[in-house]
């Protein structure tokens, strides 16, 4: 997707990022949230914009990644953020800067400590479905597919081997999992340590609105149950349709893009 196609509907404007010999543009909307003319005064972009591709600054032009760090660290005022890989501060041409967090630096000796006192930073995985241990429906089975297998599994050894990604990593602004390819990897290492899955909340257990409900019943709505019925919600009150308002209508316009009732 090229960054005039992203969809913009953040409720706090700013001025247009227009098109140069530098740059790409970045999607703008008038204030009914329709693309327009970027030299339009009614056009404006949202107060946080994706790009989906490099820009035109051969120095930034080879990823997306690499022109969040140009946009932040060239705009020249200190007043634009980018949140991008480590490679945005990596490449010399961005001039930009990672934060510190609690006093903590993004460098790899920090980066590798299990505890991940460094919270931004993130693990870099490598799927490749061959696993025999893991389902394999779907995968094809005739000559040519079999075929094929064989030469991703060919791929896959040699990506599973440190010494041969390790470089291509680094060279993207990550970080390997031991300063030598084939130093050993322990529990004092980041990479020896299982990733930390969070325990997601119970689901929320209510009735919808306009579903029969006792005194007892949460309804998911703004207003309890009335009546033996989840009323429906009233102006100014949050929808995502029309048909959970008593006036039939929800405006998910630019400026109520999470929807209210009319």
């Amino acid at each position: 997707n090229r960054n005039l196609n992203n969809e913009d509907k953040d409720p706090i404007r700013r001025p247009c990022v227009q098109a140069t010999a530098q740059l790409r543009a970045t999607r703008c909307t008038d204030r009914q949230g329709n693309p327009c003319s970027s030299a339009a005064a009614a056009c404006t972009q949202g107060l946080v914009v994706a790009l989906t591709e490099g820009d035109l600054a051969p120095a930034c032009s080879s990823s997306a990644t690499v022109a969040i760090g140009c946009r932040a660290g060239l705009e020249g005022t200190g007043k634009t953020v980018g949140f991008a890989g480590r490679e945005a501060v990596e490449t010399p041409a961005t001039q930009a800067e990672g934060p510190f967090i609690n006093g903590n630096t993004y460098e790899p000796e920090v980066i590798r400590i299990p505890t991940q006192p460094y919270p931004l930073a993130r693990r870099l995985y490598f799927n490749d479905r061959l696993d025999p241990t893991e389902l394999q429906s779907g995968l094809p089975t005739d000559a040519d597919g079999l075929q094929r297998r064989g030469e991703e599994k060919k791929l896959s050894d040699w990506v599973r081997d440190r010494c041969n990604m390790d470089a291509v990593m680094i060279a993207r602004g990550f970080i390997s999992c031991t300063t030598f390819c084939d130093d050993p990897i322990d529990s004092s290492n980041l990479c020896g340590t299982a990733p930390f899955k969070p325990t997601p909340p119970a689901p929320a257990t209510c009735k919808v609105i306009g579903a029969a409900c006792a005194g007892a019943d949460s309804c998911c709505g703004s207003n309890a149950c009335s009546a033996g019925t989840c009323p429906k919600q009233t102006a100014g009150q949050p929808c995502s349709s029309g048909t959970e308002c008593v006036s039939g209508t929800c405006n998910t316009s630019l400026a109520n893009p999470n929807g209210v009732c009319q």
